[in-house]
């Protein structure tokens, strides 16, 4: 450790004498010299003077670069990332995410049952075995809508129509066919509200429908 030099006229040791920034004896009497700098005893140089007052920094590591603003930004990318790849990773996510396309898509329609609508005998609808059991407690109910199938327009041709002059007058205006009763329609289906009579097994009796005997029953509602 090198010893730092007597301040100047600080006192003196117990011989009477002091040591000067040279190292040299002088007597106390002696006419103080004012010191002008001081150099280090030994071989030690002096401190440029670029480096004064300068504290050497430690070397950056990554954790201490991601501090404030970094890494809230740091955290932001790394949660933006997680939440994109759990939503990869979750195939319900990603399917309700997406609307479903319809324009190409078939539903599969069976009839339920049968219209008997012949002269003389009681308009009845003829619920095929398998769905007899749905009929319970339809006696309960006055009315009954009675979804049914245009089986006798179901073609091609007829499925493209979509404007036709109501009631098949051409005095009247054209129209689309989704503000008409038009048995020509892209689906052919048919609705109609009847009277329920009588419910005995799998025969429902009706006041009337405007549909053709052994015409197809796709379901029946109460109403």
């Amino acid at each position: 450790m090198t010893n730092l030099p007597p301040s100047h006229g600080s006192g003196s040791d117990n011989s009477g004498s002091a040591r000067n920034s040279s190292g040299a004896s002088r007597s106390t009497g002696d006419s103080p010299r004012p010191v002008r700098s001081y150099q280090p005893a030994g071989n030690h140089r002096p401190t440029p003077k670029s480096t004064i007052n300068k504290v050497a920094s430690p070397p950056i590591v990554r954790r201490d670069f991601l501090t404030g603003s970094a890494a809230v930004v740091a955290a932001g990318a790394l949660g933006a990332l997680g939440g994109r790849r759990a939503e990869a990773e979750d195939p319900k996510a990603n399917a309700d995410a997406a609307e479903t396309d319809f324009r190409n898509v078939t539903y599969a329609v069976r009839p339920i049952g049968r219209i008997r609508n012949r002269k003389g005998k009681p308009v009845q609808l003829e619920i095929f075995e398998k769905y007899v059991p749905g009929l319970l407690r339809l006696e309960h109910c006055k009315r009954v809508m009675v979804v049914w199938w245009f089986h006798k327009n179901d073609t091609p041709e007829k499925r493209s129509i979509l404007k036709v002059h109501p009631q098949g007058n051409p005095d009247n205006p054209l129209t689309g066919v989704f503000a008409t009763h038009s048995p020509v329609r892209p689906n052919l289906i048919a609705l109609t509200v009847c009277n329920v009579l009588s419910v005995k097994g799998g025969l429902v009796t009706i006041d009337s429908i405007d549909a053709f005997d052994d015409t197809p029953i796709i379901d029946l509602k109460s109403s």
